[in-house]
């Protein structure tokens, strides 16, 4: 899907619509906020081929659960082997690339969760300090991996996923980093962070609300 085609599927969405009754327990807090045309930065396993919705036992088609997702921060489906995403983005800002210095949120996609990791993951990330969050990853950045050494966007792309990883243990004790394969999944007991996506105030800007 070309920017042009997700710009016209995100105008035909509609955000104060009904959420599916399966979904609730993952997105009913989220907000329609005005739709982003700006790409967001999306930091993937080397798996990944791709975002698509991949929601265990959803009982509602998957195009409506996807067409709720494309209207509402980050604007995006569910990682590969992810189904569920906290509702809140934890603040962040940039030090390199072309986001460098906005403000921004960390959304992040997880799958292999127990029903009571759930209920306690997604207050626990978005109460996570912001400043202690950054400074963590700046001080990973120090450290960069072999690969990455000359690309200062990739070495913060990473430290911001082990410093993801590194929050999300004190309450999801064991998760690994990756994506299932298309159309596979994590058992519950097998927690993974499938995803990070960046999502900054200047795409949210870039709309007026109801263009």
């Amino acid at each position: 899907m070309n920017d042009q085609e997700l710009d016209e599927r995100l105008r035909r969405a509609d955000p104060a619509g009904p959420v599916p009754e399966a979904f609730d327990a993952t997105i009913g807090q989220l907000v329609a906020l005005p739709l982003a045309r700006s790409p967001r930065r999306r930091w993937r396993p080397v798996v990944a081929v791709g975002g698509t919705l991949v929601l265990v036992g959803a009982l509602a088609a998957a195009t409506d659960i996807d067409s709720f997702l494309l209207s509402v921060p980050p604007f995006a489906g569910l990682e590969h082997g992810a189904d569920f995403r906290p509702a809140s983005g934890l603040p962040f800002v940039p030090t390199e690339g072309q986001d460098r210095g906005e403000q921004c949120a960390l959304y992040v996609d997880l799958g292999g969760l127990t029903d009571d990791q759930r209920a306690t993951v997604g207050d626990y990330w978005s109460s996570a300090d912001p400043a202690a969050f950054a400074a963590s990853v700046h001080e990973r950045m120090q450290n960069p991996r072999q690969q990455d050494i000359g690309y200062p966007e990739a070495i913060e792309s990473w430290a911001v996923v082990e410093q993801s990883l590194a929050v999300l243990d004190h309450v999801v004790p064991g998760i690994e980093w990756g994506a299932a394969t298309p159309g596979a999944s994590f058992e519950p007991g097998d927690p993974h962070l499938a995803s990070v996506t960046q999502l900054c105030r200047d795409d949210l800007d870039s709309l007026e609300p109801g263009e």
